[in-house]
C-alpha cells in the first residue's frame, strides 16, 4: 500500500529565478540521457508524492531535497546531478544530506 507523503516542507524558501531556470535546465539534460527505468523511478516518486493530483517537478524533487527521508525516492543519477550542477547552496545540500 502506496502511503501519501507530505508534499512540500514547512513554510518553504521562494526560489530565485536563477535556481529555477538552473533546476530546469538540469532536469532537461537529465531527461535526455536517464535510462527508461530511472524514468519510471522519478515518475513513481511524483506519484507517491501527490497521488492523482498535478505535480511538478520542481515542488517534487525541493519536498526530496528538504525531507532526507524522502531524497531516496529520488533517482541517484538525478541527484548526483543536481548536487554537481550545485543547484543547491552548500547549507541546503548539508541539510538534505
Amino acid at each position: 500500500m502506496i502511503h501519501q507523503l507530505p508534499l512540500a516542507s514547512p513554510a518553504p524558501s521562494r526560489l530565485a529565478p536563477e535556481q529555477r531556470t538552473l533546476f530546469h535546465s538540469i532536469l532537461r539534460q537529465w531527461l535526455t540521457l536517464a535510462p527508461a527505468v530511472e524514468c519510471d523511478q522519478l515518475m513513481v516518486a511524483r506519484e507517491r508524492h501527490a497521488p492523482g493530483r498535478k505535480c511538478s517537478m520542481l515542488a517534487l524533487v525541493r519536498s526530496c531535497f528538504t525531507q532526507p527521508a524522502l531524497r531516496a525516492d529520488l533517482p541517484q543519477s538525478l541527484v548526483h546531478l543536481l548536487v554537481q550542477r550545485q543547484w543547491l547552496t552548500p547549507a541546503q545540500q548539508r541539510r538534505a544530506a
